[in-house]
């Protein structure tokens, strides 16, 4: 699988306006705002109350990027992270519509890239939004936030808490990326952990998008110094789950208390002769 960042070369623009600022993933309207002098600092004696209102506009970020036709069967932009009610435009046309802040967005571009793209995410303001539905259907909230807050999958504090500024912020704040693959990607992999006096049960449940059932996927496990611990070689795909068993483990501490160890887990996916497809290390 071939991973290319989209994060370099941004721009954003405030509601109508032709003014645009140059940005790079992650990024949001404020911290655009104020690199720019657009708005002071809002944290500094009552300038919160003015930057509130950009809130109240919508804002857009657009990026242009080169594709080069390849081998891969499929393509997906992905987006790990979009803060919150946008749509998404590529080359003049509206692929998909978000509105949670707290997941990552996949969306099949095999067919609609072309030799230079055009990538625009028109995001909505979320203050239009929640008084919208707050209109609707009351909900209830509390003195120190922005009436509404509850109507949209955004982060909460940035409506206002006892500590913190009312200050509902839009952006990319996490990475874009063209993910292309041929024959088999690795989706995800879940780690459970079942826990006895010196004994650890690790079972491990990857998911995979395969093209054929002649995959394989082999599984190794790390110790927290760098040591092989544990292996198995070449499990076909339809095998969905492996369990081992961890002896007088090296357990994780909390500063002060011990060291903060950390097991190494990797999954390889390979095709039926061995070359490897994708791949994934995660600590545990």
């Amino acid at each position: 699988m071939k991973k290319t960042l989209l994060d370099k070369n941004w721009q954003m623009q405030m509601g109508n306006s032709d003014k645009s600022y140059a940005c790079s993933v992650p990024c949001s309207m404020y911290h655009t705002l104020i690199k720019y002098d657009v708005i002071p600092d809002p944290s500094y004696r009552e300038n919160e109350k003015e930057a509130f209102k950009y809130s109240e506009q919508d804002c857009t970020f657009s990026t242009k990027f080169p594709y080069s036709v390849s081998d891969e069967q499929h393509v997906f932009l992905c987006f790990d992270g979009i803060d919150t009610l946008a749509e998404i435009v590529l080359n003049g046309e509206t692929i998909a519509h978000t509105d949670n802040m707290h997941r990552r967005w996949r969306f099949d571009v095999t067919r609609k890239l072309q030799a230079e793209n055009s990538l625009t995410v028109k995001i909505s303001s979320p203050l239009k939004y929640i008084a919208e539905k707050q209109a609707q259907h009351p909900l209830w909230g509390v003195n120190s936030t922005v009436e509404g807050f509850p109507h949209i999958r955004k982060s909460h504090y940035m409506f206002g808490w006892d500590w913190g500024m009312k200050l509902p912020d839009m952006g990319i704040w996490r990475d874009v990326y063209l993910e292309c693959w041929s024959t088999g990607r690795i989706q995800e992999v879940q780690y459970l952990q079942e826990h006895e006096a010196d004994l650890v049960t690790l079972t491990v449940k990857p998911a995979f998008e395969c093209d054929s059932d002649s995959l394989k996927w082999t599984f190794a496990l790390y110790d927290p110094d760098g040591e092989e611990f544990f292996r198995e070689e070449m499990h076909p795909v339809s095998d969905k789950s492996i369990s081992m068993t961890i002896a007088n483990p090296e357990l994780w501490w909390a500063n002060g208390y011990g060291k903060p160890n950390l097991y190494t887990a990797v999954i390889l996916l390979t095709d039926a002769a061995g070359n490897a497809l994708d791949s994934r290390t995660e600590k545990i």
